[in-house]
């Protein structure tokens, strides 16, 4: 189910927080702090892919935080972390992919749909407009802004919105797009929350989700249900209706 667009839970500050989680964990690649799972034995075995030792150990000290702290909220990290694989070179590597699926396949399958190659023109996109999200994480209006510089990465967001909107509209699976209808959800609530930057409006321009954005894993339980429910009610009746006039 759909819930309310915070500043806690809007996708620029998890996005942050994503990111942070992820380099505060690499620091601690033999989870020693964290008292989890060492990721070296698991990757050590995984000959196969070329120098892949360091990026599988970083890849895979996240997989594990991810199951080990957060399976219960994993797919947005699930995102951010094959983000990050796409768009880090350190950890972008086209035979690599295997190797984080089979290390993922080792711990219960942790975030094995979302690693997954992004298209170019969507991963330069998306480079872009999370280039200046740390900067509108800050964003607490314009008066709090002395020196324009919040503004200036709010009205560069902005404008990156507002040249590809039109091409997201009732456009699945793409990366770009999702990220967009996040971002739009996130700018309406700092303009309307904030005083906004000057020039810009409180809202954006809606993009027009398809139904397979639409829907969260218990909404699609949900109509699959509604059939199956039918049915039966539908044969309740026939065999009702065969006793009483039988």
């Amino acid at each position: 189910m759909t819930t309310d667009t915070t500043e806690e839970n809007n996708t620029l500050t998890l996005y942050v927080k994503y990111k942070n989680e992820f380099e505060t964990a690499i620091k601690d690649i033999q989870n020693i702090i964290g008292g989890g799972e060492n990721p070296g034995k698991k990757c050590a075995q995984m000959r196969k892919y070329l120098n892949f030792i360091t990026p599988c150990q970083d890849i895979g000290r996240y997989l594990i935080e991810i199951k080990e702290l957060y399976n219960h909220d994993s797919l947005k990290r699930c995102k951010y972390l094959n983000y990050r694989i796409n768009s880090d070179e350190k950890y972008y590597n086209s035979s690599w992919f295997q190797g984080y699926k089979d290390f993922s396949s080792q711990i219960e399958n942790i975030c094995i749909k979302e690693i997954k190659n992004i298209p170019e023109y969507s991963l330069e996109n998306l480079k872009k407009l999370y280039g200046y999200y740390d900067d509108f994480s800050k964003f607490k209006g314009k008066d709090k802004d002395s020196d324009g510089h919040i503004c200036k990465s709010v009205t560069e967001c902005h404008e990156i919105y507002m040249n590809n909107y039109q091409e997201c509209q009732n456009k699945s699976n793409d990366s770009f797009c999702e990220e967009l209808i996040n971002f739009k959800n996130a700018y309406d609530y700092k303009m309307n929350n904030f005083t906004p930057c000057n020039g810009l409006p409180l809202t954006l321009p809606q993009i027009e989700k398809t139904s397979t954005q639409i829907l969260s894993p218990e909404e699609e339980v949900d109509y699959l249900f509604v059939p199956i429910l039918t049915t039966a009610i539908v044969l309740l009746m026939s065999f009702t209706t065969f006793f009483l006039y039988k």
